[in-house]
């Protein structure tokens, strides 16, 4: 039983960690969308989010 619950917590964290994985993406994609919009203020508050989330890949992006 207990091997068991190993089993199903470290399954239940690997999706968590794959999930925030593409959190940042979801921000960059949004603030894309909220510049072909216009709506260009919004746009940074989400290009930002996406930075604070995943800096490296503004390093490798440069």
């Amino acid at each position: 039983m207990i091997k068991r619950s190993r089993s199903i917590f470290f399954i239940v964290l690997c999706l968590l960690a794959l999930g925030c994985k593409d959190e940042p993406q979801r921000h960059f994609n949004l603030g894309n969308w909220y510049y072909q919009k216009g709506l260009v203020d919004d746009a940074i508050l989400e290009y930002r989010e996406a930075i604070r989330l995943y800096p490296i890949e503004v390093r490798i992006m440069n």
